[in-house]
């Protein structure tokens, strides 16, 4: 497959979880603005960037093709967004052209604390209205686009697939396990 392919796989992935989390903002009657349904969106927008880009380091490379793929992956948040760089002068594509992969783990450091906060709140808002097979497809849905990230720049290393598997588990599955008790 092409890298293109794999992103239009990855990205029907997104649409589909996207759509989920509309019905989960709906189940929990939260108003279809910024601080409700659309929040939830962002919230999961951070999670996907947050993924990939601990994905995208894993091999100590962080490629073009990476970022392009962050670039163009979500719809209603960019991560870029926290720190003022928003538009077309800065990109995780720009980021995969022009920065090391310390200089993108220092980004990602300077995230986290404020990811994390994300992933709480669109865990504890999916733990009591989704389903457990709303959880089961968002996690299959979410290793899809994982999977497509890891396979579009031609490498596909064990390193990144292990680093989205424990990241996909400590973005999604234990802030749910935290909130439920589990």
């Amino acid at each position: 497959m092409t890298a293109q392919q794999y992103f239009d796989k990855a990205l029907d992935a997104y649409r589909k979880t996207i759509e989920l989390v509309k019905d989960i903002g709906a189940k929990a009657r939260l108003p279809e603005t910024r601080s409700g349904r659309l929040s939830l969106q962002c919230q999961f927008d951070v999670i996907v960037q947050y993924v990939l880009l601990q994905v995208a380091l894993a091999d100590g490379d962080f490629s073009e093709i990476e970022g392009a793929f962050i670039d163009n992956i979500t719809d209603n948040f960019d991560i870029l967004k926290l720190f003022g760089m928003d538009g077309d002068e800065y990109n995780w594509q720009f980021a995969g052209a022009h920065l090391n992969a310390a200089q993108i783990k220092k980004v990602i450091g300077s995230v986290e604390k404020i990811a994390y906060v994300h992933m709480r709140n669109f865990a504890e808002n999916f733990a009591l209205y989704a389903t457990d097979k709303d959880r089961e497809f968002l996690f299959a849905c979410m290793k899809e686009i994982a999977v497509c990230f890891i396979l579009c720049d031609g490498t596909g290393t064990r390193a990144e697939m292990d680093a989205a598997q424990e990241t996909v588990y400590s973005c999604l599955v234990l802030p749910w396990k935290k909130v439920i008790g589990k």
